[in-house]
């Protein structure tokens, strides 16, 4: 629904309300949007998506396969474009997300893992994500960058930045901190023969 309406850019000064996010959460259930519409709240502010298409498909496919294997035995659930509360002004919907095993059907909070596959959004995920990941104290963050096929890994949280971040080649393996024992290599990411 909100899709269809222009974009526009506000004056400067003008003040705006932040939303919650119990008021995302109502508007959903409202019926305020799109079934297919991606949208995430960035610090009290209700961000559309852009739609996600060619190599962003089939390496977050790869990626949540081998997560989803790799953790099977782990206490963890491995989630695919799920909002993930982040506090009372962060919803946003990462690529995929690792979060401990829960009981119940609240939804999700934190992570231990969070991953951005960025072929457009490479600025938005480095730069205002990595904020709101830290501040969450989300112990890791990738971000795929699909263009130079590189990952950027973030650890070490405090405050509204990581205190590292490393970028790890195609040739590189990834080893989730919060989950021992895992290990992926960047490679079979970007492959186009898979």
């Amino acid at each position: 629904m909100f899709a269809t309406m222009p974009y526009t850019e506000l004056p400067q000064g003008v003040r705006i309300k932040q939303l919650r996010v119990e008021d995302v959460y109502r508007l959903r259930a409202a019926g305020a949007f799109d079934d297919d519409e991606r949208v995430e709240l960035l610090h009290g502010v209700l961000v559309v998506m852009e739609p996600v298409g060619g190599p962003h498909i089939w390496i977050t496919q790869r990626l949540m396969q081998r997560l989803l294997i790799a953790a099977l035995d782990l206490p963890v659930k491995v989630i695919c474009q799920s909002s993930i509360r982040m506090g009372d002004f962060q919803l946003p919907q990462p690529d995929i997300t690792v979060v401990p095993t829960q009981r119940g059907f609240d939804p999700p909070a934190g992570g231990l893992l969070v991953v951005e596959v960025s072929d457009t959004s490479l600025a938005k995920d480095r730069d205002t994500k990595s904020r709101i990941y830290a501040m969450a104290n989300v112990p890791e963050y990738w971000i795929v960058d699909v263009n130079h096929e590189q990952v950027h890994v973030f650890t070490d949280p405090h405050g509204t930045d990581y205190r590292q971040i490393t970028i790890v080649p195609r040739s590189g393996k990834l080893q989730p901190i919060k989950l021992p024992g895992i290990s992926i290599e960047i490679d079979q990411l970007f492959r186009v023969d898979d």
